[in-house]
């Protein structure tokens, strides 16, 4: 097969795609679930992961994310087997950061006791809003008393990280109804937030109905006053949708955004390993008739320099702390201010970066404008 860079250090994905209902508003693949599909499934994903450690050098994992999907309707007998056949085919980092994507209507004592034990040390909890006629709207199957008691059970616990998504600029929200959802998630101190727009994908309930988002202005606004919301509660804002709590960001994450390499199984997953990108089919059928097949019987997309370079910028100025040059001359044997002299002058008296001999960044005017921003750096 071929090897990673960065020492076969890689990021692992898992996706499990059941779903007992279908979010107005998702787009990521996922089937209804069912007893057989599961153990199908994960029969399958367990052969995936087997293959890699049959045919790659031994591979570090810093950080696991089950995402789907439902990840929390898999049963603890298929999340054993799950974990053992991972800690059988890698080698996993000491601190190595374990999430799990989980409905506020899955946990329960038994349930955190149960992931606990297979090593899950972080849940990301799906709330979208603390107002029931918003999860309604958004075809959410919980209530806010559910994401209450979730909360107040994973904080009993006291052995999980908590990152809660919040989506903002539903249709007939406002400032208030924002404010009331901040103001209950804070309660809980979560170590990490993740916010986002409402976006209407090719597909979805919402794209059939002809959904719109909010107004583009309105929109602003409402990112606005959760930046500013968030930065009175002592979050970082660390990259564009991520707030956090001193060292508590995501690992799994931000690897993505400074352009680390990563492996993707199960069905729809993706992969970037060794500058080449893959994935699975997006349909669980073709999945399981052969999960054994790797990156040497795929059809690779072996990235140019030029795509590269492209994607690795616009992953990095993601990030509030952006990037050192020496980073770029490592990764591309390029120097960075001489390959984009002029981009550069243009957008610092543009005021939307900051540079210095060493390093770049976005500023403040550049994270509101970072699509401008990096449509500069397109080759």
């Amino acid at each position: 097969m071929f090897e990673s860079k960065e020492k076969n250090t890689v990021s692992l994905y898992v996706h499990i795609p059941f779903c007992k209902t279908k979010c107005h508003y998702c787009a990521f693949y996922k089937v209804i679930w069912t007893d057989n599909k599961e153990q199908a499934f994960i029969e399958s994903v367990c052969l995936e992961i087997k293959a890699y450690k049959q045919k790659c050098e031994t591979l570090v994992i810093p950080s696991i994310f089950l995402g789907g999907g439902t990840p929390s309707l898999l049963s603890p007998k298929s999340l054993d087997l799950l974990f053992k056949t991972i800690r059988d085919s890698f080698t996993l980092s000491p601190k190595c950061e374990i999430t799990m994507e989980t409905n506020p209507e899955s946990v329960n004592k038994l349930f955190l006791n149960q992931i606990k034990n297979v090593g899950i040390n972080r849940l990301s909890l799906g709330i979208q809003s603390f107002n029931n006629e918003e999860l309604k709207y958004l075809g959410r199957s919980h209530t806010t008393e559910t994401i209450h008691n979730a909360l107040v059970n994973i904080r009993e616990h006291g052995n999980f990280n908590i990152n809660l998504d919040l989506i903002f600029s539903i249709p007939n929200s406002n400032s208030k109804t924002l404010e009331y959802s901040l103001n209950q998630a804070l309660q809980y101190e979560p170590e990490h937030l993740s916010t986002y727009a409402l976006s209407i994908e090719h597909g979805t309930v919402f794209d059939r109905k002809k959904v719109r988002p909010l107004e583009s202005d309105t929109e602003l606004d409402q990112y606005n006053q959760i930046k500013t919301k968030l930065s009175e509660n002592k979050y970082d804002h660390y990259e564009i949708s991520a707030f956090a709590k001193s060292t508590k960001q995501c690992v799994h994450n931000k690897r993505y955004w400074q352009y680390k390499p990563f492996i993707g199984v199960g069905p729809s997953g993706h992969s970037f390993y060794n500058n080449c990108r893959y994935e699975n089919p997006s349909d669980l059928e073709k999945y399981l008739s052969n999960p054994e097949k790797l990156p040497k019987s795929k059809t690779l997309v072996a990235l140019s320099k030029k795509e590269r370079i492209e994607e690795f910028v616009m992953s990095n100025l993601r990030l509030k702390e952006g990037f050192i040059f020496k980073e770029f001359e490592t990764e591309f044997n390029d120097d960075f201010p001489t390959l984009f002299k002029t981009q550069l002058s243009k957008l610092q008296q543009l005021q939307l970066i900051t540079v210095d001999n060493k390093h770049i960044k976005t500023s403040e005017k550049g994270q509101a404008l970072l699509n401008s921003v990096l449509e500069e750096f397109l080759l």
